[in-house]
Formats: structure tokens, C-alpha cells, sequence
């Protein structure tokens, strides 16, 4: 939603105790991080206009809490990615996969003492991310063409959870296939790129096997009452 300049109004976000974690919201889910809501609307001017207003359009809560709520609860069903572990090859490709560098930016797991599980309240741990969430140039092949006249050069690494059903591949779509994309890199991953084309067939095709074996999990709708 802040992608689209529509700014969130959580109380759960709004309202710590006194150990300085957020309150929960109407659902009993704890906030990621406890602090302000962007957008409280807690400062206006004399026109009414929200001074708490990041995108700028004088509109505060353009989400409620309640809406935030089904969104999250909308979220929390669905069952996370897998790690098809056991798939032939796995444990190998894995291997090949880091020992090539591609881990150094996809990297398999977080952990973040620092925050909670919104619904264990357990430290926050996430397995089978396989990304470092930073934004990296990736070369011309990568570069996207902006309306204004300008390039973006710099993308978020992808999380690799679910790759092995989510084809096309890259920001753009422009890779039909895992083999393509990972040839695609160049700039800052080039040398893991140039890894890859060097590896054996038989390797290549391991690694490209455990890239199959995260996968999403296949869900069907509920059936109508």
C-alpha cells in the first residue's frame, strides 16, 4: 500500500506499553516494529491537513486499522514457501550454489533478535529467504528504462522462496528460465555469473535442481457455500 502512496493508520503501531513494545492490534497480532504510524494525523493545520503526511496529499489514515488488520490476517494464511529438502540433488546443489557466491546476496536465512514474531513472540527468525534485501546494480542487461528519461540500475535481491514455481525470472520477466536469468547477471554479480558458466553440465543441472526444489506450496479455493 505505501508503494501506492497510501498511508496506514495502525493504533497497534501508535500505542506501546511501558516495555516499549507495540500494543496488539484488534486481531492480537504484534506490530513488527513498535513506534509511530506514519500517518497518525496527530498534527493538522488550520486547513484540517495532516502534518504527519509522508506522500504529501494532506490525507491522513487512508487505511484504517481495521483494514490493516484483514490485510494481515489475509497474510498470515497463507502457508510459506518450501524447501523441497529431500529432492534429488538438493544437499549438492545447495552446495555448488554457495560455493559459487550466489549465497553472499541471496542469503538463505535471517535472523533478527531485535524483533518478534507477530504471532509466537518469539524472536524473529525467517529460513529460505535467500536474499540480503539490499539493492544491487546488476548490470546492462538488468538496467530498466525509466518514462522520465532516466535508467534504474539498482534492484532489490529477489527472494529466492518460491523460485521454482514462479517463472519468468527477473524484474522485468525477461528471463524464461533459471539457467537464463543466472546468465543474465553481470556488474556486481558477474563473477558468480562467470562461476556458474564454468561449473560442469552435471553441476550446473544440480544447482539449477535445488533452485526447482523451492517451491510455493499449491493452494485451491475454498469451495462456494
Amino acid at each position: 500500500a505505501a508503494h501506492a502512496g497510501i498511508e496506514a493508520d495502525d493504533p497497534g503501531l501508535r500505542e506501546c506499553n511501558g516495555s516499549g513494545r507495540a500494543a496488539p492490534t484488534p486481531t492480537g497480532a504484534r506490530p513488527l516494529v513498535p513506534g509511530s504510524a506514519p500517518d497518525a494525523g496527530g498534527r493538522r493545520d488550520a486547513q484540517g491537513r495532516s502534518l504527519d503526511d509522508p506522500d504529501g496529499d494532506g490525507v491522513a489514515s487512508e487505511l484504517t486499522a481495521g483494514e490493516v488488520d484483514l490485510v494481515e490476517y489475509f497474510l498470515f494464511q497463507h502457508p510459506p514457501p518450501i524447501e523441497r529438502r529431500d529432492a534429488p540433488g538438493f544437499s549438492a546443489g545447495r552446495a555448488h550454489f554457495t560455493a559459487i557466491g550466489c549465497a553472499t546476496c541471496h542469503v538463505p536465512t535471517w535472523n533478527f533478535p531485535a524483533f518478534r514474531d507477530r504471532r509466537t513472540d518469539a524472536p524473529l527468525h525467517v529460513d529460505g529467504l535467500y536474499s540480503d534485501l539490499r539493492h544491487h546494480d546488476l548490470g546492462a542487461a538488468f538496467h530498466q528504462p525509466r518514462f522520465d528519461g532516466g535508467v534504474t540500475t539498482r534492484f532489490r535481491t529477489p527472494p529466492l522462496w518460491g523460485v521454482g514455481s514462479s517463472a519468468p525470472h527477473g524484474h522485468d520477466g525477461g528471463s524464461l528460465d533459471l539457467d537464463a536469468v543466472i546468465r543474465r547477471h553481470g556488474g556486481e554479480a558477474a563473477a558468480a555469473s562467470a562461476e556458474y558458466a564454468a561449473l560442469d553440465l552435471a553441476q550446473r543441472n544440480g544447482l539449477l535442481d535445488f533452485l526447482r526444489a523451492l517451491t510455493l506450496p499449491v493452494t485451491t479455493a475454498a469451495p462456494a457455500p
